[in-house]
This record gives structure tokens, C-alpha cells and sequence, in this order.
């Protein structure tokens, strides 16, 4: 049985094999370039909510511009004072996941603990930080404080 390879038939085989072998030539680039290329976070946004170390200064406006709550918590290793007021952000934190980034640094030349407060509304360091103290700056710089803050009855 013979094939007559018309002009329309020849188009038409033509342009199959031009769409197989262009996806099968990217397939083999990509493997190439997944290879040679570590696929990271672009923009190295934390994936959790609490962390261990200081993001770099663009990712904190992009995070502080887009309504996260950046709680800076300053303490040294063996620090007896430091343990409640970091159980308190790591409670409050893990309740707002979707609103507070907590980086927990040691500090080793400065008073300890320290915390310092940023978002998009201003920033304040609190030096003796309590629980009351670090939930009024919370309130008055949070974009959506939590309820569990009670922001409405402190001024009552």
C-alpha cells in the first residue's frame, strides 16, 4: 500500500513533527536547567512564623508593607527573665500566624530581653518588655489586632 504525499497530507505531517520535536526539545532543556539551577524562595520569605534569624532588609518591607507584624525578641543563652516574655510571643505568634513574624536573635552586648516591635503603622523597642507592655505596643501597631489582645477594654 502506497502513501501519496500530497501538499496538503505534507503540511500536515510537517507540522506534527514540528510540535513533537519542540516539546520534546524543551522537555530535554528543563531537565538540563533543574539540574544546574537550586530552586529557592525568590524573595526568601520564612516559611514559618517563627524564626531564629534576621531576614534581610527587603523581605522586611516587603512583609511589613504588605501587613505582617515583625516582633524582634533579643535575649542572651542562660537568661532566667527571658523565658516567660518568650513563651508569651511564641503563643502569641503561633495564634496569628497570618499577621506576626517572630525572629528570636541573641544578643550578647546589650540589655536582655529586648523586644522591638515594626509594621507598617511605626516601630518601638520596648527594653523591659511585660506582657502588658508588649500588648499595648501591639495593639496601637498591629494592623488587625487579635481579640485575645483585648485592645478594646485598655483604655477603659
Amino acid at each position: 500500500m502506497k502513501y501519496k504525499l500530497t501538499g496538503k497530507r505534507f503540511m500536515s505531517f510537517f507540522f506534527i513533527l514540528l510540535m513533537v520535536g519542540s516539546t520534546a526539545s524543551y522537555a530535554i532543556i528543563q531537565s538540563f536547567r533543574s539540574v544546574t539551577t537550586t530552586q529557592t524562595n525568590p524573595n526568601d520569605i520564612p516559611k514559618a512564623n517563627i524564626i531564629n534569624y534576621e531576614v534581610k532588609q527587603t523581605v522586611r518591607d516587603t512583609l511589613v508593607k504588605s501587613g505582617i507584624t515583625i516582633i524582634n525578641f533579643y535575649s542572651r543563652n542562660g537568661c532566667l527573665e527571658c523565658t516567660s516574655t518568650k513563651e508569651a510571643l511564641e503563643s502569641l505568634t503561633n495564634n496569628n500566624k497570618n499577621q506576626v513574624l517572630l525572629q528570636e536573635l541573641t544578643d550578647t552586648t546589650g540589655t536582655v530581653p529586648r523586644v522591638l516591635i515594626e509594621s507598617y503603622k511605626d516601630s518601638r523597642e520596648l527594653t523591659s518588655p511585660t506582657a502588658d507592655n508588649i500588648n499595648g505596643v501591639l495593639c496601637d501597631l498591629m494592623a488587625a489586632p487579635p481579640a485575645e489582645l483585648k485592645c478594646a477594654l485598655r483604655n477603659i
